[in-house]
């Protein structure tokens, strides 16, 4: 068996065995309940199964390390007889997601290796852990053998390398849990600092004399992490030193861990197999969550796919647009995948504890609470999960990413008319790898991931998250990059170029930023842009600092320069209504004036209306347009159309 992946028509896809596979999976946690076959019969391929280390996690399957070298693999031997049912060698190919949380009896016997907070309660392994990864290294050498024994290798096509936090590898921080302050994370963080600063006259020159040695160091406390001397929202890069040097090593940690288990992952696949992770969640978390090396992350050639969820918008609220974690354009242009995870709750989705008790056995009453909450319900009726399956499927068609329906507990996708949906969308979808189509996005959204190193979380969440939630109604699609690619990439093909809150602009990123400053183009600039670097007069241009809100109906600063505008908000992310305005006045086509979600390519546009009624659609000059999915009664009128929605209705049109 062997896999890479592939470009074909200008879109990534899976090579198996020499058979091109159109990356669409289907998946759950609770194989018992999976409809594998189901999903089989409408023409799925590709599927991924869950195994677990340890029994940190919820109890969806037991664990299989039991002691040192003991193991007990009957857990994969139910998954896999499950998985492959009837299937012959070549008709189905698995993705193994395998969670590698140590085990309880392995963090009790080795405590020095444990993360913990700042009063000394434990949580999992650190992610620093030598011990620990040297642990999961034997795991998967040991798996892969025992696959190979019992022939399931024939079947698998790549490793999920799963953990911490949710299985997502990242750190969590919640009210006073910060961490780690552990021997291990603490001498970690002193490796780290060994590194940047390389000898004792640069540490003591970068903390004033604070720290004589290294050994000095420590890990910066719950209050020191919550100072941001800078107005109260940003930190001072000489007398907050500590915290942000803390924040870096928290995402170069959790990096080096994947860098490394990927590494020996792909030695232990002798290279034939691919290799993913979750990571680069950078319009979601915080730089103290660990996410922000994904630029590391992405370089690794051991690294062939990322994964991640749909943002939870609302709880997943089908009138929001489920906007995506990472730079997902910057990890298609380095040539790797990635799957989205397609968790779309429906009217058949019910709490854990009733479908599957055994996964929150030996929970607490307040653990198995949560999994009562609104998030984990879907839509009250058939028809509405209809909706909202087809609006998560036509964003990563009309993006180019990689999918996986997520059936969590089980049971969610099986009605005769769901099923029978989910088969056409994944035929869509293989015919638009066939045919290609290029993007067509006017828009470019770069975001700086180590933003939030400096800023204060409320502040990272108005920038960066909330800018999400509010690009989905801006009703043109957009493609998200890291903003270090703006020394890589020509973005001369946008029209407009929103900068989230980048804090630190080099002379050469200006340079690059300049040479944008033409044909009309807009550039949008938010956050406190180049604090730290005093390269804003430079980048942005202004003669002035007059407030030209009457040029869009908002209180920010617009400079028009013959052939481009800028525009800059300090407070606050852009509304959509301004970015929909600058859009237009570069000369970018607006698909919805009304706030209606909308994703498209070349070929494609996918059509979510925000509230019920008639609902207008202007497409591209030269370009007429179709209803694929949607049934509708459409009333044509020049380059515009209008067609009567449900709320929360999602139609797919094909242009022409």
């Amino acid at each position: 068996m062997y896999s890479k992946v592939i470009r074909q028509n200008g879109k990534l896809l899976l090579d198996i065995n020499g058979e091109k596979i159109i990356p669409s999976a289907y998946m759950t946690y609770v194989s018992e309940r999976g409809d594998y076959e189901i999903f089989k019969k409408s023409g799925y391929k590709l599927f991924f199964g869950c195994i677990q280390m340890g029994d940190t996690f919820l109890n969806f399957s037991d664990k299989i390390l039991f002691g040192e070298n003991e193991y007990d693999f009957s857990p994969l031997d139910e998954l896999m007889k499950r998985m492959v049912g009837r299937s012959n060698v070549g008709e189905i190919f698995i993705m193994l997601r395998i969670n590698l949380n140590a085990p309880k009896w392995w963090l009790e016997k080795y405590p020095e290796e444990v993360m913990c907070d700042q009063s000394g309660k434990k949580w999992m392994q650190s992610p620093c852990s030598d011990k620990w990864r040297e642990t999961c290294v034997k795991f998967l050498q040991t798996l892969k053998e025992y696959c190979d024994e019992k022939g399931y290798s024939a079947y698998i096509a790549g490793w999920h390398l799963a953990g911490l936090n949710t299985e997502e590898w990242y750190i969590p921080e919640f009210g006073d849990t910060y961490y780690d302050f552990s021997p291990v994370g603490k001498r970690a963080f002193e490796r780290y600092l060994r590194v940047k600063y390389k000898d004792e006259n640069g540490l003591k020159c970068a903390y004033s004399g604070t720290f004589k040695s290294f050994e000095e160091v420590k890990i910066p406390s719950v209050d020191e992490r919550n100072v941001f001397s800078l107005s109260g929202k940003n930190r001072d890069s000489e007398s907050e030193r500590l915290v942000i040097d803390y924040y870096e090593f928290c995402g170069e940690c959790v990096a080096d861990t994947l860098i490394y288990l990927a590494n020996k992952a792909k030695e232990i696949l002798n290279n034939h197999l691919v290799v993913g992770v979750f990571y680069g969640y950078v319009t979601v978390l915080a730089a103290r969550n660990g996410h922000t090396g994904i630029q590391r992350v992405i370089d690794c050639p051991s690294i062939d796919f990322f994964a991640s969820p749909y943002a939870y918008v609302n709880s997943r609220q089908g009138a929001y647009d489920w906007y995506y974690h990472g730079a997902t354009k910057s990890v298609a242009k380095s040539g790797k995948l990635w799957f989205m995870e397609a968790d779309i709750r429906t009217f058949l989705s019910k709490p854990l504890p009733e479908c599957f008790p055994k996964a929150v056995k030996n929970k607490t009453k307040e653990e198995i609470k949560r999994y009562y909450l609104p998030v984990w319900f879907g839509p009250k009726t058939e028809e509405m999960s209809v909706y909202h399956v087809t609006k998560a499927f036509g964003k990563a068609l009309c993006s180019g990413n990689a999918f996986w329906w997520f059936d969590m507990w089980g049971g969610w996708y099986n009605t005769d008319k769901l099923v029978l949906h989910m088969k056409n969308l994944r035929e869509l979808y293989e015919k638009s790898y066939m045919t290609g189509g290029e993007k067509s996005a006017e828009i470019a959204v770069l975001v700086d991931e180590k933003m939030s190193v400096y800023a204060h979380i409320d502040l990272f969440y108005s920038l960066v998250s909330e800018q999400f939630t509010k690009l989905g109604f801006v009703g043109a699609p957009y493609d998200i990059y890291l903003f270090k690619d703006i020394e890589k990439y020509d973005f001369s093909g946008y029209k407009t170029i929103l900068f989230i809150s980048p804090l630190d602009i080099s002379c050469e990123q200006a340079e690059k930023i300049n040479v944008l400053k033409n044909g009309g183009r807009s550039l949008l600039f938010s956050g406190n842009a180049c604090l730290y670097s005093g390269n804003k007069k430079p980048v942005s241009g202004f003669k002035t600092d007059k407030d030209n809100s009457d040029k869009c109906g908002y209180n920010t600063i617009i400079e028009e320069f013959g052939d481009y505008r800028v525009l800059y908000n300090g407070e606050r992310s852009f509304e959509s209504g301004e970015v929909r305005w600058a859009h237009e006045m570069a000369g970018g086509h607006i698909f919805s004036d009304e706030g209606d979600i909308i994703y498209s390519d070349k070929r494609y546009v996918v059509w979510t209306a925000v509230k019920e009624g008639l609902r207008t659609l202007k497409i591209p000059c030269g370009k007429k347009a179709s209803f694929l999915i949607g049934d509708k009664q459409p009333v044509f009128a020049g380059n515009t159309i209008s067609a009567f929605f449900n709320e929360e209705e999602t139609a797919i049109l094909e242009l022409y």
